[in-house]
């Protein structure tokens, strides 16, 4: 057995052993995608023969389904929308930050930034890729870069196609992928002279069968750190035809490809936990109640009917039919129905309302629930509450998927040599200090107020009645940095913060400003002392000296 199909057995073997460490995840995946993800049906992704057969059949609520789309919807509008300023890049020496060029310089790796993200596919599989991690609780999505195009394009897996493995920080370094395409799209991908011979003879047919492929990334056992070719890079990545267990492509990259989103996870599991899998118990149930008052109003409205068995074939129940009987005990008359089911209602209210709280729905929305008249530092000390509340799931988003984002967006703009040139006040800090991104969306902006902003405000409420006793207090105070990392809390532009040197020489002009009007009031008092003294002003005098400045400034 040759190199290459040593290395496909090896990779079909770990493949079959990440399976089954999915295995007790499957059964829960697919309960959720019953009720929260109908068209994403896993029975279809693993029997194609079931492909348009009629899919959600058990659900009788659509509330948690209206539920994950608030949750998908509320975390794009409010963290990566198209439509506003969601990010900014920093130094991660802050004090670099407030140089003039490198400001300039890191405003332009924003712009270039934005440009290249609305020139992607990224803000239309943002959507899928939260609605999936909202529910299923583990989403996949694949960055890679169209050469044709030269742009780079995000592709959403379907999680029964995904196998992951952790690191020893719980963070994701392996990724397999088991798919299928057919012999015409495997040859677009791998090109013609890398195919078997298999799939060579039906791309040969047009036959339109399709084969079974495992795309492995993993971490590169031994590599030559040196080498620049894409067989000693840090992440290994074969393409393997489980038909013909052999390699057909063998690369590699220098950043994971995947970003994998588990919005809660732990050391114990490898797969993630969220709002869908903790909201399955309450989805259930809540369709087991609204099945079954759907049954009881059918029947409030159509009861079952019932009377002597001598009426058999002649009772008329349709609109406007007419039944004869000649006996009382021959009338016709319903089966008695409760008309009103109090408690049933409430129930699946209560469950809808829990449904809800699962998705946060209530923080994406929170202002259609205001029952009562509330003041603006009301209502964002409640949104920072609320934000708080989805802190560690956006704190995993951050860590594992955008920043990964940003990374593999960089050195892809950066390789093509996008980004303008590095100023020289960065060229001696080159390989220290790295560029950091910060999030300045609405839900980023409600969380930093939760942490920075109300300890700011709490402070200062708590010391102003102080200060009013004891004026001297507020020189305790850096009123400049106090004021900044307010101003930053709130999401205030850095284009219209001024810098320090900018601030200090707009003080000492309004300083000096203030000491010329206070020089030219003392000069005009002593002026008009002058004159009323009616002597000749001595040569060299200080009133000399005065008159000639008050000339000066006159003439000015």
């Amino acid at each position: 057995m040759n190199d290459s199909k040593k290395l496909a057995q090896k990779i079909i073997t770990k493949q079959g052993m990440l399976a089954e460490k999915r295995r007790k995840w499957e059964e829960v995946w697919e309960e959720v995608a019953d009720y929260l993800l109908p068209y994403f049906d896993f029975y279809i992704a693993k029997n194609l023969e079931a492909r348009g057969q009629k899919s959600g059949t058990l659900i009788y609520n659509g509330s948690p389904i209206n539920a994950s789309q608030f949750f998908a919807n509320g975390l794009q509008g409010y963290l990566v929308s198209s439509n506003m300023t969601w990010f900014r890049t920093q130094m991660e020496n802050d004090a670099i930050d407030d140089l003039p060029e490198v400001r300039e310089w890191l405003q332009e790796v924003d712009r270039i930034f934005y440009s290249e993200f609305q020139r992607t596919n990224f803000y239309s599989s943002i959507n899928e890729f939260f609605r999936v991690g909202g529910t299923i609780c583990t989403s996949t999505l694949y960055i890679e870069e169209d050469l044709d195009e030269k742009k780079i394009v995000f592709n959403n897996r379907h999680p029964y196609e995904i196998f992951i493995d952790v690191n020893k920080y719980n963070q994701v370094d392996t990724v397999y992928r088991k798919f299928k395409v057919s012999a015409r799209v495997a040859a677009q991908q791998f090109g013609k002279e890398n195919l078997t011979k298999n799939i060579l003879k039906a791309l040969e047919n047009q036959d339109d069968m399709e084969f079974e492929f495992i795309h492995a990334v993993e971490p590169r056992e031994e590599r030559k750190e040196w080498k620049l070719d894409a067989k000693n890079k840090k992440f290994a990545s074969c393409y393997v035809c489980l038909d013909d267990a052999d390699i057909i492509s063998e690369s590699g990259y220098d950043l994971l490809p995947y970003a994998i989103w588990r919005p809660e996870k732990n050391h114990h599991q490898i797969y993630g936990g969220g709002p869908g899998i903790n909201a399955l118990v309450d989805i259930m149930g809540l369709n087991q109640v609204t099945k079954t008052l759907l049954m009881s109003a059918q029947q409030a409205v159509n009861p079952a009917m019932q009377t002597n068995e001598t009426m058999k074939g002649k009772v008329r129940i349709s609109p406007g039919g007419i039944s004869y009987y000649s006996r009382a005990e021959e009338r016709i008359e319903p089966v008695h129905v409760p008309s009103q089911f109090p408690f049933g209602k409430d129930r699946e209210d209560k469950m809808e309302y829990i449904i809800r709280k699962h998705f946060f729905v209530d923080f994406f929305i929170m202002l259609e629930n205001i029952e009562r008249q509330m003041t603006a530092t009301e209502i964002m000390e409640r949104q920072s509450e609320k934000a708080a509340m989805l802190g560690p799931m956006i704190g995993n988003l951050n860590n594992d998927v955008l920043n990964p984002i940003f990374d593999i967006v960089f050195s892809k703009l950066e390789e093509a040599k996008r980004f303008p040139p590095i100023p020289p006040a960065l060229e001696r800090y080159a390989g220290e200090e790295g560029i950091k991104i910060d999030y300045i969306g609405p839900l980023a902006q409600a969380q930093k107020r939760s942490l920075q902003a109300q300890g700011l405000q709490r402070g200062l409420e708590a010391i102003v009645p102080l200060m009013q006793i004891r004026p001297e207090i507020a020189d305790i105070i850096n009123w400049d940095e106090t004021t900044r990392k307010m101003m930053e809390a709130y999401g205030m532009p850095q284009k219209v913060i001024n810098r320090e040197e900018d601030v200090q020489k707009t003080r000492e002009a309004r300083q000096q400003q203030i000491q010329q009007q206070q020089a030219m009031e003392q000069a005009g008092q002593m002026a008009d002392a002058a004159g009323k003294i009616n002597k000749k002003t001595e040569e060299g005098s200080m009133l000399e000296k005065v008159e000639a400045e008050i000339n000066k400034q006159g003439v000015k």
